[in-house]
């Protein structure tokens, strides 16, 4: 299976560079020691061309399985842009979103997208029961604590809280 952790880049920053998407690379090493599966990690913010076409076929030609991006509010429309490239050219692939809007705005960020899921706030094991779910063949998240869902009838659904990991030092870095 292959996944791919993508962080947006950030248009109003003036150096990019400086800050690493530490999101996507506790989920990437917390996902590699529990499943021994290894993302692909894409920080856009190391491209010198951030055009949302640009960064979206980027995201495209990695044929992912999985696609998981982590984005504030600033990177919204380029996120948008990059997961309804996805769903165009690869209609199969998992789309997951997570991150300080997508959080915060779970209903709107669903209705913009159409991604499969909001993962809600810390994302390591509700990120990993995803993929162990994915990895057993099985696509239904509706018992996976931790997520906001697009529901059939329009709307979402959400799975309920999933508590704080209480001991930090058992993420990976």
């Amino acid at each position: 299976m292959k996944i791919v952790l993508l962080h947006p880049p950030v248009p109003c920053m003036t150096d990019r560079k400086v800050s690493p998407p530490l999101g996507i690379l506790y989920l990437a090493a917390y996902v590699r020691q529990r499943l021994g599966v290894t993302p692909v990690i894409l920080d856009q913010n190391l491209n010198d061309d951030i055009a949302y076409d640009v960064c979206a076929q980027e995201a495209v030609d990695e044929h992912a399985d999985v696609y998981g991006l982590s984005f504030g509010s600033t990177q919204y429309p380029c996120a948008v842009a990059i997961v309804k490239a996805i769903r165009q050219q690869c209609p199969r692939a998992v789309v997951l979103l997570g991150g300080p809007h997508a959080t915060s705005l779970p209903a709107e960020t669903l209705a913009d997208t159409g991604a499969d899921a909001v993962v809600e706030s810390e994302g390591e094991e509700t990120f990993l029961e995803l993929v162990q779910r994915l990895l057993d063949g099985r696509r239904d998240f509706s018992d996976i604590a931790g997520l906001f869902l697009p529901a059939p009838e329009g709307g979402m659904t959400h799975t309920g809280r999933r508590p704080f990991i209480k001991d930090l030092n058992t993420i990976p870095y």
